[in-house]
């Protein structure tokens, strides 16, 4: 019972960790590039990431029926559980991305490079708010097919 109340207690903590360390980077994105920014740019990129792994480990593990999920089967048929999945991918891709270009950086970055990061940070917020959209949509299993 308790993994049943733990679990998604923890996901939605990495979500929201997820959404407030994207906050985060915007607001530093938006200041003047210079080495302290930049440093604490890429600390809060890293704890991006691992909130990020957070979300996917404790979603994924809130699936299977013993820890009070629908089951396999229920999500597989899922069109907005394969939605969401594609949006996470999408924005790992986008967020991989933005990590190696940040761990590039010697210094203070160019303009174009900052704009480039800073447009990966919105990108990222807009998938966040398209996965939650999709979050209860899976769970009334809108979109479902056979």
């Amino acid at each position: 019972m308790l993994t049943a109340v733990l679990l998604p207690w923890l996901h939605y903590v990495a979500v929201i960790m997820m959404a407030g360390t994207l906050m985060s980077e915007l607001y530093l994105l938006k200041l003047r590039p210079d080495a302290d920014t930049v440093r604490l740019l890429v600390r809060v990129d890293r704890i991006f990431g691992a909130s990020a792994i957070a979300v996917l480990a404790t979603g994924l593990l809130r699936i299977p029926v013993v820890h009070g999920g629908k089951g396999l089967a229920f999500y597989l048929k899922n069109g907005a559980f394969h939605a969401a999945l594609t949006l996470f991918v999408v924005g790992f891709a986008i967020s991989v991305a933005q990590a190696v270009r940040l761990n590039r950086w010697r210094g203070v970055p160019a303009e174009a490079d900052w704009r480039k990061t800073r447009m990966s940070v919105h990108a990222g917020l807009l998938i966040m708010v398209l996965l939650a959209a999709t979050m209860p949509m899976m769970a009334r299993a809108v979109g479902s097919f056979q």
